[in-house]
This record gives C-alpha cells, sequence and structure tokens, in this order.
C-alpha cells in the first residue's frame, strides 16, 4: 500500500470488506480528546486506539515522554480487533499526528499493509461517507508476525553516535520557538539537539490533515537532499512521525528518533542548544 490512501480509495475498500480502519485521533494538550472525539462521531466500523494508552509506551525514567511501545504487547493490541499479517490498514485522524506515529510503529514491527487517509476524519465527513458512534465487535482475532525493520528506528545512543557523522542530518520537527528555546511548554530543558536543523512539521502541511504536493515537499527538504541518514525527532515522536511520513513518501532515508527530546534530555550528560 501507498502511504497515504484517498476517501475514494477507502469508501470501496470498505464497500469490498478489505479494510481495517483506526480512528488515531490526539491532542497534544488535551489527552482526552481523542477518545472523546471518537465516541461522538468516527468512521462507520472504525476501532480507536489512543495514542499515550495504545500506541505509545508508558513513559518511564528513559525512553521520552511517549516511548516505543513493547512490540508483543503492541501486536497483541492489534490482533484483539481483528489485525493480522494479512490485514490492509487504514490509520486517520485530524492533524496527521497520531497517524503518522501509529503508521510509523506498525512499520516498526513489519506490517506493510498500512496507509494514513489524506484529508483524515474532516474530509472523510464532508465528502458524504457513513460516520457513526457505535463501537464496533472484532469478530475474530488476527495473528501478526513480529519483523523489527530497525533501518527507521533510532534510539538515544544512535544519536550520539551518529550526531556528528558525516552524511548524517538531525532534524526538530517542532515549532521554532520550541527548537530555540524561546518557548518551551512541556520539559524541563528548552532547546534542541546539539547540531540539529529546524524543520517544524507544520511547514509540511496542505490543510487540517493533509501533505502538501510532492513537488512542494521536496523543496522544503531540498537541504537533505544527498544525506546517507536523517533522525527526525520532535518532544516526544509526534510531530517528529509526521517528518517521517512525509520524507519516507519522498523515498529519503528517514529514521524516528521516538523517544525524542524528552529523552534526550532524562540523561543529565547529554546537553541541549538554544538559538538557532
Amino acid at each position: 500500500m501507498n502511504t497515504f490512501i484517498s476517501t475514494e480509495e477507502l469508501k470501496e475498500m470498505i464497500v469490498k470488506g478489505g479494510a481495517k480502519v483506526i480512528d488515531c485521533r490526539f491532542d497534544l494538550f488535551n489527552p482526552e480528546y481523542g477518545a472523546k472525539a471518537y465516541m461522538e462521531n468516527h468512521i462507520d466500523g472504525a476501532f480507536f486506539m489512543d495514542v499515550n494508552k495504545d500506541i505509545c509506551g508508558a513513559a518511564e525514567k528513559f525512553g521520552g515522554a511517549r516511548p516505543v511501545p513493547d512490540s508483543e504487547a503492541f501486536a497483541k493490541k492489534l490482533e484483539k480487533i481483528g489485525i493480522g499479517d494479512s490485514s490492509r490498514v487504514v490509520l486517520y485522524d485530524d492533524n496527521i499526528y497520531g497517524a503518522a506515529r501509529a503508521f510509523w510503529q506498525m512499520k516498526y514491527i513489519g506490517m506493510e499493509n498500512v496507509a494514513i487517509l489524506e484529508g483524515g476524519f474532516k474530509e472523510w465527513v464532508e465528502s458524504g461517507a457513513e460516520c457513526s458512534s457505535e463501537i464496533p465487535k472484532s469478530e475474530e482475532s488476527g495473528k501478526i508476525t513480529i519483523r523489527i525493520d530497525g533501518s527507521i528506528y533510532c534510539d538515544m545512543d544512535h544519536v550520539l553516535e551518529s550526531k556528528n557523522a558525516v552524511g548524517t542530518a538531525i532534524i526538530d520537527g517542532r515549532a521554532h520557538e520550541r527548537f530555540t528555546g524561546e518557548y518551551e511548554p512541556l520539559y524541563a530543558k528548552a532547546g534542541h539537539i546539539p547540531g540539529a536543523l529546524s524543520f517544524p512539521c507544520s511547514a509540511n502541511m496542505d490543510g487540517e490533515c493533509r501533505l502538501k504536493d510532492r513537488e512542494s515537499l521536496a523543496e522544503i527538504y531540498k537541504p537533505l537532499e544527498g544525506a546517507d541518514e536523517i533522525i527526525s525527532y520532535c518532544g516526544s515522536g509526534i510531530a517528529g512521525a509526521r517528518n517521517f511520513v512525509a520524507l519516507m513518501e519522498l523515498g529519503m532515508p528517514v529514521r524516528l528518533y521516538a523517544g525524542s527530546l524528552s529523552d534526550w534530555i532524562s540523561y543529565d550528560e547529554n546537553d541541549v542548544e538554544t538559538g538557532e
């Protein structure tokens, strides 16, 4: 499957009975938003996965605010809603945040048939497609064979080893004022990983839940052309995941540092830079 799928393509898949749809709506500053929005209205037949409780792991001393979950535990959550190796999974939200992190997480455990709904829930509703407030029941459990894809994963040690390497680019997906350290609403240390470049993920959006066209994205990420490795991060692996899917769409060699700055600063010996 392609990284993104259109509303019309999803409609056709649902009619043919060939899609497992997951609602990943999420608000960084309102943890209850996603579940509440899902209960009020969602794509008919869609299941809900909470970014904080289902898609990411529980925060500990290290690993960041939204760490990578145990792969077997994550796979079992998917299996319970009927997802298996042959399932075609479509993720949606309303900002390409939760869906992007879920997409990365599924790709990381080796799932191939995963896509994000272009235009998100808003465009689905505007198209007149069927919605519901009913919670579906899975008829049967699935079976997922975990095949970890380490090529898209990055941890703190890898950042330390790579941050000064020729051919490696580290990009920060947060708002520029958080990158510079002028504003930091969530973490004890403000600023960015030394040597990182500011690539606010807001710049790659055309509307609320649609990436810009490939030509525009290529222009945005042109400074990264020729990099052997791009490490995408943010505060906790959400905005960084949006940059990840955009770069993946362009076929660029990108990894997600899911622990991101919240993991980086949990190690006292790690420096943080401010300013440009």
